[in-house]
């Protein structure tokens, strides 16, 4: 089968990307013919896409392009042409493809993953600007809420506009988790088939260090990762675990203000800035770290860096709210927390810190739970018979003809 993944950028940095070069490797791997068309946007040395078409990174030319791209269609259609897929695989859209690439995609068998909430959400974060969540279907809602200045609320309602035109161009719907597939059809007109995530790790045991406790946070450094909440809450844990130590590996715009933070609350020496540490190499964190915290403040639609640290045996202190209470069990796997609630969150690292064989009983739990999920050759099965669905399915409601 010959498939064409489609997403906004290829940096392995988050997780639809993560998911989209996996899912290339693992389809090139049974044999399939698989290519990821993506933006120019991203670190040059990180991207990994087949082809690319130009975007931007200033935000006002990024706002208008993400209205309609005329490079991300030409791109598409000429990509059409030469590789002639059996399918698409559309992931993320909105921020750099557009809604400018449905046209194209209606002559072709197409299955979009939701990895976020931006068909529901004009943010795609589900959350009020005071961090509740957002109980309101996308419209004047989010002009009466302040979600967005009025200039930018009309630029994005313009884009659903034309994303609703071609919603008919996706044969096939997909999320990643319960929680999202439950939003998602609260909301929208549809309701997505639940496909889980492949597993980024080999699910085998990483040996535990020796001293001092050490936790870790892996991921992007943006405000919605909670990030500076977990400095907060550590500081506080580390007055009854004195020689506790926290390691931040990734990057991101917050980079330098939790710099800051960590050195006015005088924790240089026990808090390591790691930087980006590539997917592959996560391992060396892991071997120096007893469990892992997630402590997002919005509600994840999967986290799957609690799914990773499960597979190293590593037990894990999330959020609850989103999806990674379908990954973390409370009190079995880990713990979970209130957003936000940096007095809890305080009090579950001092509880870790200082109890390793805590950490190692139920990094243990996670791990037996991790070993009898589906494979990932199971996962791919699963993708490609969602593919002949939307194929079955484009061929019985549409007169097929290829014309891009």
């Amino acid at each position: 089968m010959k498939i064409l993944l489609l997403n906004d950028m290829s940096t392995p940095l988050g997780g639809a990307e993560i998911y989209c070069l996996q899912l290339r490797k693992l389809l090139r791997e049974a044999g399939h013919e698989a290519r990821f068309l993506s933006s120019n946007v991203g670190a040059k040395d990180l991207r990994q896409a087949d082809l690319e078409f130009k975007s931007a990174k200033n935000r006002v030319t990024n706002r208008l392009l993400q209205t309609y791209n005329p490079f991300s269609a030409r791109a598409l259609r000429k990509e059409l042409d030469r590789f002639q897929p059996d399918v698409v695989h559309l992931h993320l859209f909105l921020n750099h493809l557009s809604p400018s690439v449905l046209r194209p995609l209606r002559a072709v068998p197409t299955v979009h993953t939701e990895h976020t909430y931006q068909s529901i959400c004009l943010t795609g974060r589900r959350m009020l600007p005071n961090g509740a969540p957002c109980a309101e279907r996308y419209g004047k809602a989010c002009l009466s809420n302040r979600c967005l200045p009025a200039p930018l609320w009309a630029v994005d309602m313009l884009q659903r506009w034309i994303l609703n035109r071609q919603q008919h161009a996706i044969d096939l719907r997909l999320t990643v988790s319960h929680h999202s597939q439950d939003l998602i059809g609260a909301f929208a007109a549809h309701t997505p088939l639940l496909q889980r995530c492949f597993s980024t790790r080999p699910v085998a045991e990483v040996p535990f260090p020796k001293a001092p406790p050490t936790v870790c946070f892996i991921g992007r450094l943006v405000a919605k990762k909670g990030v500076d909440q977990l400095i907060n809450a550590f500081a506080a844990a580390k007055a009854s675990v004195p020689d506790a130590r926290l390691l931040i590996a990734g990057t991101g715009p917050e980079d330098a203000t939790l710099r800051r933070l960590t050195v006015s609350l005088g924790l240089t020496k026990a808090i390591s800035f790691l930087g980006h540490v590539h997917n592959d190499d996560h391992d060396t964190v892991y071997r120096q770290a007893h469990f892992q915290v997630v402590p997002s403040l919005w509600p994840e639609p999967f986290g799957i860096v609690a799914q990773e640290a499960h597979s190293a045996g590593r037990a894990v202190i999330a959020t609850h709210g989103g999806a990674l209470a379908e990954t973390v069990r409370d009190n079995e796997t880990g713990y979970l927390v209130a957003p936000d609630d940096t007095e809890a969150l305080a009090d579950r690292l001092a509880k870790m810190l200082s109890d390793p064989e805590s950490c190692r009983r139920m990094g243990a739990r996670a791990l037996a739970i991790q070993a009898k999920a589906p494979t990932n050759d199971a996962l791919l099965e699963q993708h490609v018979t969602h593919y002949r669905r939307a194929i079955e399915a484009f061929a019985v409601q549409s007169g097929f003809s290829r014309s891009y």
